[in-house]
C-alpha cells in the first residue's frame, strides 16, 4: 500500500497506459497526495498537492516524469487544490473546503489569501465540509466547473458542474450530475477532470471509481460534449468503446522526414537554423486544428501556416501580431509585464473552421477572428537557432468531433452532433435551451445518430423539442418502417418532452434515425433508456428476496411493513426491482400512523439510490433521483421529483377526510405521465416536460411519518 508519493502512467493515445514511476516522494507534500495536478508554464512543471488534505504544497519539476521537490511547503489551507490559467494569463488556484472556492494566484508559487467569493464559486456546492476537486475550464468563451460531492467512501459519490459567462461568479447549476451511478461494478463516480485529446479536438473526462473500502478506486476515461452552456458525459461507461482518435497527421520529430531544413533531432527535438524556414509537409484540407511546439532559444518565432496565407509573430517579450487575409491582429502573452520566457518551450494551437479562426498560445486563447478557410503547410522560423517540437493537424473533412463516433447511450445526445454523412443535406439549426442551438427537422427530413449501446437492445427515447404547428416525430429503421412515433402539438416557443417507446438497436454500434413525418420540429437533445420488461410479483419482506433496505427504521412481521419516521430521523427509503423497468403500475395498502406529521408512499422510475449511512457528508438532502407519489397526514395526495433534492410537481390539496384509515394507492407511470389513485379513483396525475426519468427501481418512502403497508404489487401497464 503505497502512500509516499505521486504515482504517473503515460499514454500516447489514451488507449495504452504505461506505468513511468514516482515523480515525487520521501516529501511531506506527497504523503497520501489528495488529488494531485500538474500544469506547465514557461519550461517548468508545476505539481499541486494536498497531502492528507493538510493543505496546498506547490512542487516544481523539469519534465511531468520530474522528479518533483517542494518549492514552497505548506501555504494555504484547502483539498483537492486545481489550478486554472485564464486567456488573459490570469492564474486562479481552486480548491475544496466549505464549497468550492477559487483564489487568484499573483504566480504558481503564491496563493491570494482572500477568495474572490466568500464561499462558493458555484451555488449550491457547499456540503458540510465535503465538497472535493473544483475544475475550472474554459470552452468557447464559457467557463465551466466540475466539482465532486456526498463521501468518498461511498457509492453515491459523483462528479457535478456547472458553467457560468464569468470566471468566479454566476455559476448555474447543471440539472443532473455529469457522472452518476450507484448500482453494479461501477460506482462512487468522483474527482472529474477535463483534458483534451490526442485528436486536438476531443474533449474527455478522467475520473474514479469506488472499488473497495480504503476507499480503493479504480481510473475511468468518458469523452464529453457542449452545448451552449451545457455540458454533457457519456458515461460512466464501463462496456466497450472505440478507442479515441489520433490527428490526421502527426510527428513527434523522431526523426525529420516530413520537415525541411531540420538540421537534426534528438529526444523528440528538431534543430532549426535561425533565419531559416522548416516547412511540414503535409497539406491540411480547407478546414483543420493543428498543434506546433516550439523552444524560440531567446528570439521571435514566426509560426506560418496554410502554406503563408496566415502568419504569427510572437516576439521575445511575448507580444504577438497575426496577419491573416490582409489584415493585423495583436495580442499579449499575459497583462502581467515580463511573463514570457523565450528560452522555453511553448505550443500554438491553430483552429481553422468555417470562417473562423482561433488562436491559442500556451492553451490561452489569443485571436478568434473570422477568416476565408483554407488549407496547406505549417512552417517554422526564428529570429535564434530554435527547436521545434511535436506537430500534428486533425483535418475536418475527416472527423468532425462528436457527431464522428459512436457515443455510449449512457449521456445525452444534442440534435446538433448528428452524423452529417447518413442524414439529410443542408438541415439548419436555430436557437435551443441554455444559450445552446437545435436542430430543425422539416416534415421528410432525417437525422442519424452513432449510438454505442452497450449490450442493451430495446430503449425508450426522450427527446426535447419545441414545435410551432402539430407534428409527428418518429424514429424509423433503416427501411424506413416505423419504430415509434408521437404526436405533438404547438409549444408556443417552449421546449417540452416526447417519449418514443420500444426502439431497436443493434448491441453497440447502430445507428438511430429520427424523422418528422408531418410538420416541423425543433430538435434540441434527447436521452436513451435501456428497458426491460416488468413482470407481475408482489413483495411481502425486506432484505431476502425482497425490499433492500436503504435507510431509515423499518420493520417487517406477518406480511406487514412498518416504518418509523420522525423529525430526527426525517427518511427512510426500501428498494426493490430493476433499474430498466420502464411503464409499470405499483400499488399498495397504506395506513399513516396518527402521530405522524408528513408523508409517506410509492417511488418509481428510481435510480441512483444510496444509503444515508454516511449523511453527515451529504451534499444534498436526497440520495436518489426519483418519483414520490405520497399521502400526507394533512389528507393531501402529490407527486414530489427527486433530483438530489426535493421539488413538488403535482399535489391535491386536502384531497382525504381521513388520512389514517387504509388506503389503497396505486402508481401508474407510462411515458412521462404519472398517474395516482386513491381507491381506484385518480386523484392527481403529471407529466413530466423537463429532462423526464423513463426507467428505474420502484420502492416504499417515508419523510416525518410512520406508516404500516401492505400488499405492495407491480404489474405492467
Amino acid at each position: 500500500f503505497q502512500t509516499q508519493g505521486v504515482k504517473v502512467w503515460c499514454s500516447e493515445n489514451i488507449y495504452d497506459w504505461k506505468y513511468c514511476g514516482l515523480v515525487a516522494e520521501d516529501q511531506p507534500a506527497t504523503w497520501i497526495a489528495y488529488s494531485p495536478k500538474t500544469v506547465y508554464w514557461n519550461g517548468k512543471f508545476y505539481l499541486y498537492t494536498t497531502p492528507h488534505g493538510q493543505g496546498l504544497h506547490v512542487l516544481e519539476g523539469k519534465t511531468p516524469l520530474g522528479p518533483f521537490v517542494d518549492v514552497t511547503g505548506k501555504i494555504h489551507e484547502c483539498i483537492d487544490a486545481s489550478v486554472f490559467i485564464d486567456d488573459d494569463g490570469q492564474w486562479y488556484m481552486g480548491h475544496g473546503w466549505a464549497g468550492i472556492e477559487y483564489h487568484k494566484m499573483p504566480s504558481p508559487l503564491e496563493v491570494e489569501e482572500k477568495p474572490y467569493t466568500a464561499g462558493t464559486v458555484a451555488d449550491g456546492t457547499k456540503g458540510n465540509n465535503w465538497t472535493e476537486t473544483g475544475m475550472i475550464f474554459k470552452r468557447d468563451g464559457r467557463y465551466f466547473v466540475t466539482y465532486s460531492g456526498n463521501h468518498v467512501a461511498g457509492k453515491s459519490y459523483r462528479t457535478l458542474w456547472a458553467s457560468s459567462d464569468s470566471v468566479l461568479e454566476g455559476y448555474e447549476r447543471g440539472e443532473r450530475p455529469l457522472l452518476t451511478n450507484t448500482d453494479g461494478d461501477l460506482v462512487g463516480t468522483g474527482c472529474g477532470l477535463v483534458f483534451t485529446g490526442p485528436d486536438l479536438l476531443s474533449d474527455y473526462v478522467v475520473y474514479h471509481n469506488l472499488i473497495a473500502a480504503g476507499p480503493i478506486r479504480g481510473m475511468n476515461i468518458d469523452r464529453l460534449s457542449y452545448n451552449g452552456a451545457e455540458l454533457n458525459a457519456f458515461g460512466p461507461t464501463s462496456f466497450w468503446q472505440a478507442r479515441g482518435k489520433m490527428p490526421t497527421y502527426y510527428d513527434r520529430l523522431v526523426t525529420a522526414e516530413r520537415f525541411t531544413n531540420v538540421s537534426s533531432t534528438k529526444d523528440g527535438f528538431g534543430v532549426v537554423e535561425k533565419h531559416v524556414i522548416a516547412e511540414y509537409q503535409v497539406d491540411a484540407e480547407a478546414n483543420y486544428v493543428a498543434e506546433m511546439n516550439f523552444n524560440p532559444h531567446g528570439g521571435s518565432a514566426a509560426l506560418s501556416f496554410s502554406s503563408g496565407k496566415g502568419k504569427l509573430l510572437i516576439g521575445p517579450d511575448g507580444k504577438m501580431t497575426l496577419s491573416v487575409d490582409g489584415e493585423f491582429y495583436s495580442a499579449v502573452y499575459s497583462l502581467n509585464e515580463g511573463v514570457y520566457e523565450p528560452n522555453a518551450l511553448h505550443m500554438v494551437k491553430i483552429d481553422y473552421r468555417y470562417g473562423r479562426l482561433q488562436i491559442q498560445l500556451d492553451e490561452m486563447r489569443k485571436f478568434n477572428v473570422k477568416a476565408e478557410a483554407a488549407g496547406g503547410k505549417l512552417a517554422y522560423c526564428f529570429e535564434c537557432d530554435g527547436e521545434i517540437g511535436f506537430t500534428a493537424i486533425t483535418e475536418m473533412s475527416s472527423y468532425d468531433e462528436v457527431s464522428a463516433g459512436y457515443r455510449s447511450y449512457l449521456g445525452k445526445f444534442f440534435a446538433k452532433d448528428y452524423a452529417k454523412e447518413y442524414s439529410s443535406p443542408n438541415l439548419s439549426l436555430t436557437d435551443g435551451l441554455r444559450r445552446g442551438v437545435s436542430l430543425r427537422l422539416q416534415a421528410g427530413e432525417k437525422i442519424v445518430y452513432r449510438i454505442n449501446a452497450g449490450e442493451n437492445t430495446r430503449f425508450n427515447l426522450s427527446v426535447t423539442y419545441r414545435a410551432s404547428k402539430e407534428s409527428i416525430l418518429a424514429v424509423i429503421d433503416k427501411d424506413g418502417s416505423v419504430m415509434d412515433s408521437a404526436r405533438i402539438d404547438s409549444t408556443d416557443g417552449v421546449y417540452r418532452e416526447a417519449v418514443l417507446s420500444n426502439i431497436s438497436l443493434g448491441e453497440y454500434y447502430d445507428l438511430l434515425m429520427l424523422t418528422a413525418l408531418e410538420g416541423s420540429v425543433d430538435i434540441y437533445a434527447f436521452r436513451l433508456y435501456p428497458v426491460e420488461t416488468v413482470m407481475k410479483q408482489k413483495v411481502t419482506s425486506i432484505h431476502r428476496n425482497g425490499f433492500t433496505l436503504m435507510d431509515g427504521m423499518w420493520s417487517c412481521w406477518n406480511d406487514q411493513i412498518r416504518v418509523h419516521s420522525d423529525a430526527k430521523r426525517e427518511q427512510g427509503n426500501l428498494i426493490y426491482g430493476n433499474k430498466n423497468w420502464a411503464d409499470y403500475q405499483v400499488e399498495v395498502k397504506i395506513t399513516l400512523s396518527p402521530e405522524s406529521s408528513g408523508k409517506a408512499g410509492i417511488l418509481v422510475r428510481t435510480a441512483n439510490i444510496a444509503p444515508i449511512a454516511l449523511e453527515k457528508h451529504m451534499v444534498f438532502a436526497f440520495n436518489d433521483q426519483s418519483y414520490f407519489v405520497y399521502v400526507d397526514a394533512d389528507g393531501s395526495v402529490g407527486i414530489d421529483k427527486h433530483n438530489y433534492n426535493c421539488a413538488q410537481v403535482a399535489k391535491k390539496f386536502r384531497y382525504l377526510q381521513n388520512p389514517q384509515r387504509e388506503l389503497h394507492l396505486t402508481a401508474c407511470v407510462v411515458g412521462n405521465r404519472i398517474t395516482v389513485l386513491i381507491d381506484g379513483e385518480e386523484a392527481v396525475s403529471y407529466t413530466d416536460q423537463e429532462a423526464p426519468y423513463l426507467t428505474g427501481k420502484v420502492g416504499l418512502h417515508a419523510e416525518s411519518a410512520s406508516a404500516v403497508f401492505e400488499e405492495f404489487t407491480i404489474s405492467p401497464c
